[in-house]
């Protein structure tokens, strides 16, 4: 799922000339996160009583800011809106958008360095097998330790 992302993120980039010039990182990563779900959730939770799109769209606003702010009664509206509003604020919380920003750069991190690791492998089994063979023809000189030079003593 996740290396589709930038692959769409790019084909976007190239349809649009504005995207052309923004640079893909992680804090266009939380704006476009917590606009969408602004818009998602104002979409939601709309239709559901007599609420005005823009007392949607500030509700919206303020659960997925944690500002709290709001135009209408909380009690006023239906269940399934607070409860969507409720699950909005703990998913655009810094301390869940921020771990999965650790979990995204992780897999990242992994995918990339993915020949290093490899690398480090395979130098440490030749490493291993140099040294047992070393070892090997350390053990089979230690009869001619008295010897000398050139077995002269």
């Amino acid at each position: 799922m996740l290396p589709a992302i930038p692959r769409s993120a790019h084909k976007l980039k190239s349809r649009i000339p504005y995207l052309k010039d923004l640079q893909l990182n992680f804090i266009l990563i939380h704006y476009v996160y917590i606009i969408s779900a602004i818009l998602i959730t104002s979409s939601i939770i709309y239709p559901g009583s007599d609420l005005k799109y823009i007392d949607a769209l500030f509700f919206s606003a303020g659960a997925a800011t944690q500002s709290g702010l709001n135009t209408v009664d909380f009690n006023l509206l239906h269940t399934y809106q607070q409860v969507i509003l409720y699950w909005v604020t703990m998913l655009t919380t810094p301390i869940f958008i921020h771990t999965t920003v650790v979990f995204i750069r992780l897999y990242w991190f992994e995918k990339r360095f993915q020949h290093v690791v490899r690398d480090a492998r395979a130098l440490r089994s030749i490493r291993s097998r140099l040294r047992t063979t070393s070892e090997n023809e350390h053990l089979h000189s230690h009869g001619q330790g008295g010897s000398g030079i050139n077995g002269r003593l």
